[in-house]
C-alpha cells in the first residue's frame, strides 16, 4: 500500500510537471504597499496549461484551523495579462476563483491586492513595523497544480531581517518550496524590530523569532526548549525537520492563540510577563502544544487533509486525537521535562477532568462527531449545551486510553507506543492516515480488542470512568471539599458586572431551567435583593436544597418573575481533586511513578 500511494504522488508530480513545461516554477512576488493602508500587492505568475483557461483560486481556509474563513473577502482589484503584458479576459466563477482566459498564451500572470490587516496567529498582517505573511491566507494557487515547484518573492526595500522555515536565498531575496503545500505551511516575517535565539539538537537548527519589547531570560528559554523538545522527540525517535522556527508575538492582552505548521509554529502571547510563574507556565504550554503537532498531525496527518483542495470542507472523525491527544501530552510532556513537578501534573488533570464534568454537552454530542462538525460547529457557532470542544473532550479521552493500554500490558506499553507505531506507518513516509487508523494501531500494540472503548467514549457519549482509569495508576478521586463546598445547585451562569448581569448558560434539566429561565435575561434581583457575579454564590449559599427563589429578569424588554427550586448539586457538579492511594498494589505503583512521576507523599 505505502509503494502505491508513493508511486501515484510520484506519477501526480510528473503528470504537473508534464502538463505546464517542465522545469517551469510557478512565481509569487508580493510588494508591500503603504503601511497605514494594509495592502500587499501580490502577482502570480504560471506556465500556460492546455486548457483554454487558467483557474486562480484563494483557500477557503486554513490547516490548523477547520472551519470556512473566506479569505478571498480580502482580494482586491484582480486583473490579469499574458507574457506580453496584454491583458487576459476573466471571470470570478465563485467565491473564491478568477477564470482567467488564457488561451495561447504560454505564460499567465495574475494579480491583485490583498487587505492585510488582521493580526493573529492564523492570518497575515502587514504594518509600518512588520510584514507578517501566512501563505494560505493570501497566495492563491491553480486547482490541480498545487504539487509544482515554486517561490516567492517578498520586496524588503528597508532590508529588515527575515525569518522563516521556507528555503530562502539572501542573495536573490528568494523563498522556495517543492510544491504549493509547503509554501502555504510555513510562515514568513519580515521586520526591523525581531530578535533571534538560535540553538540545535540532534542535527536540527532551530530559531526562537520573538516579536515585542518584552524582558526574557534568553538562557532560560533555550534551557526550557531544549529539555521540552528532546522530551517530545523521544517518544517518535527522531525530530524530522532539518529547521524549526518558533514566531512569537509577544503582547499586552490576554492571548494564547497558537498555530501549527509543518516546520513552525506561530504564537501570539500574552500578557508577557516572564517574572510571572503562571505566565511561563502558559507559555511554555502552547509552545509544547505547537510543536507536538510537529508529528502529530503535521506528519501523522488524516489522509483527507494529507494534500487538501482548500476550496471546500474535507471532514474527519479524527481531530479530537490531533487535538485533543497533543493536548493530554503538552502537561505530560512538561512534567517529563521536570518543567513542571508531578503534583502540579496531577493537580492539572483534575482541572482538566472538572471542567469536562461540568459541561453538559459532552452528553450530546461524541468526540467524533464534533471532530466531524467542526466545520459548521466552530466555538461561538453551535447551540448552547450542545457540544465539549474535541481538544478537551479528546484529552480526557486520550488519558484513559493511555492509562487503559498500560493496565492490560501491564506498563509494558503506553499510548507512546501508539503514537510511534502512527509515525513509523504513516508520518515518517508522508502517508495518511486512514479514518480507522487510531484503534488499529491501539489494538495492535496493546493486543486486545478495544472496541468497546472507541464505542462508548469515542463515538457515543459515555463519561469517562475516570475512578476506574485513575485507579490503575494508583490515584483515588475526591471531592474537593475546599474548592466547592456548596450544597445547593441552580444551574445558572452569570456574566457582566454589578452595573448589568447576564445569564450566560442555563444547564438542561436544570433547577433554572425547570423554572424557564432563559440564556440572555437581564438578572436584576433575587429575593428583591440586587444580584451579581460577585454575591450571586455567597447569597444562594444562603440557603438549602427545598428552598425556593424568586428570581427577576428582564427580557426583551419586559420584567418577568420566575421561582426556582433548589437542589443538591449533582454528583458531576462537584469539583474533585485526584489523589494517591495509601497503597497502591505493585503494578499500580509502577504505572504511577511512569505516568505522573514520583508524586510527594505529602
Amino acid at each position: 500500500m505505502k509503494t502505491i500511494q508513493f508511486l501515484l504522488l510520484i506519477l501526480a508530480v510528473f503528470l504537473c510537471a508534464n502538463q505546464a513545461g517542465a522545469g517551469e516554477k510557478i512565481h509569487y512576488r508580493i510588494v508591500p504597499g503603504q503601511p497605514n493602508a494594509h495592502v500587499l500587492h501580490i502577482e502570480m505568475k504560471a506556465p500556460v496549461s492546455q486548457q483554454d483557461f487558467t483557474d486562480f483560486r484563494m483557500p477557503a481556509w486554513r490547516p490548523g484551523r477547520y472551519v470556512t474563513q473566506n479569505f478571498a473577502r480580502n482580494v482586491l482589484k484582480f486583473h490579469a495579462h499574458d507574457e506580453n503584458n496584454l491583458p487576459l479576459d476573466f471571470k470570478k466563477i465563485d467565491k473564491d476563483t478568477w477564470r482567467v482566459q488564457s488561451g495561447s498564451s504560454k505564460f499567465v500572470t495574475a494579480k491583485y491586492e490583498y487587505y492585510a490587516n488582521e493580526f493573529d496567529a492564523g492570518n497575515t498582517y502587514f504594518d509600518d513595523r512588520e510584514i507578517y505573511l501566512n501563505p494560505i491566507t493570501c497566495l492563491m494557487y491553480i486547482p490541480g497544480r498545487e504539487l509544482e515547484q515554486v517561490d516567492l518573492f517578498v520586496e524588503n526595500k528597508q532590508d529588515w531581517p527575515v525569518a522563516s522555515a521556507l528555503n530562502f536565498e539572501a542573495q536573490t531575496g528568494i523563498f522556495s518550496a517543492p510544491i504549493y503545500h509547503e509554501l502555504a505551511d510555513n510562515p514568513v516575517v519580515i521586520s526591523a524590530h525581531l530578535s533571534r535565539i538560535k540553538f540545535t539538537i540532534d542535527n536540527t537548527a532551530h530559531e526562537i523569532i520573538m516579536l515585542g519589547e518584552y524582558w526574557y531570560d534568553e538562557n532560560k528559554i533555550i534551557a526550557d526548549f531544549k529539555k521540552m523538545i528532546e522530551k517530545s522527540a523521544e517518544i517518535f525517535g527522531e525530530i524530522p525537520a532539518k529547521k524549526y522556527v518558533f514566531f512569537f508575538h509577544l503582547v499586552d492582552y490576554r492571548s494564547s492563540h497558537g498555530v501549527e505548521h509543518k516546520n513552525s509554529t506561530s504564537i501570539v502571547t500574552g500578557p508577557a510577563n516572564f517574572h510571572s510563574s503562571s505566565y511561563n507556565r502558559q507559555f511554555l504550554g502552547v509552545t509544547t502544544h505547537e510543536y507536538f503537532h510537529l508529528w502529530n498531525v503535521e506528519r501523522i496527518r488524516p489522509d483527507v487533509i494529507l494534500h487538501p483542495d482548500y476550496s471546500t470542507e474535507k471532514y474527519t472523525e479524527t481531530m479530537w486525537f490531533f487535538e485533543g491527544g497533543t493536548s493530554y501530552y503538552t502537561p505530560l510532556i512538561l512534567r517529563r521535562a521536570e518543567l513542571i513537578t508531578p503534583e502540579k501534573f496531577i493537580k492539572e488533570s483534575a482541572s482538566a477532568i472538572n471542567e469536562y464534568r461540568k459541561n453538559y454537552g459532552r452528553k450530546v454530542t461524541s468526540a467524533a462527531h464534533s471532530s466531524f462538525d467542526t466545520w459548521t460547529h466552530s466555538v461561538g457557532r453551535t447551540p448552547p449545551n450542545s457540544q465539549l470542544s474535541f481538544y478537551l473532550n479528546g484529552k480526557i479521552i486520550c488519558m484513559a486510553l493511555d492509562l487503559e493500554i498500560r493496565q492490560r500490558t501491564k506498563n509494558d506499553k503506553s499510548l507512546d507506543d501508539v503514537l510511534r507505531d502512527l509515525w513509523l506507518n504513516y508520518g515518517k513516509d508522508g502517508i495518511g492516515m486512514p479514518e480507522n487508523g487510531i484503534q488499529k494501531s491501539v489494538e495492535k500494540i496493546a493486543g486486545t480488542s478495544f472496541n468497546a472503548f472507541f464505542n462508548d467514549y469515542v463515538y457515543d457519549t459515555k463519561t469517562v470512568d475516570f475512578e476506574r482509569y485513575l485507579g490503575y495508576a494508583g490515584f483515588e478521586v475526591v471531592h474537593d471539599l475546599k474548592k466547592d463546598s456548596s450544597k445547593t445547585y441552580t444551574g445558572l451562569q452569570l456574566s457582566g458586572d454589578k452595573k448589568q448581569t447576564i445569564i450566560s448558560n442555563v444547564t438542561p434539566h436544570s433547577p433554572a431551567w425547570k423554572a424557564g429561565i432563559d440564556i440572555r435575561d437581564i438578572l436584576i434581583a433575587i429575593n428583591g435583593r440586587r444580584i451579581h457575579p460577585k454575591n450571586f454564590k455567597e447569597f444562594v449559599g444562603n440557603f438549602t436544597a427545598g428552598d425556593s427563589l424568586k428570581i427577576s429578569v428582564l427580557r426583551k424588554e419586559y420584567l418577568r418573575e420566575f421561582t426556582l427550586k433548589l437542589e443538591s448539586p449533582p454528583d458531576e457538579t462537584r469539583t474533585i481533586k485526584i489523589i494517591p492511594m495509601d497503597k497502591p498494589n505493585n503494578l499500580q505503583a509502577i504505572i504511577q511513578k511512569s505516568w505522573a512521576g514520583k508524586i510527594n507523599a505529602n
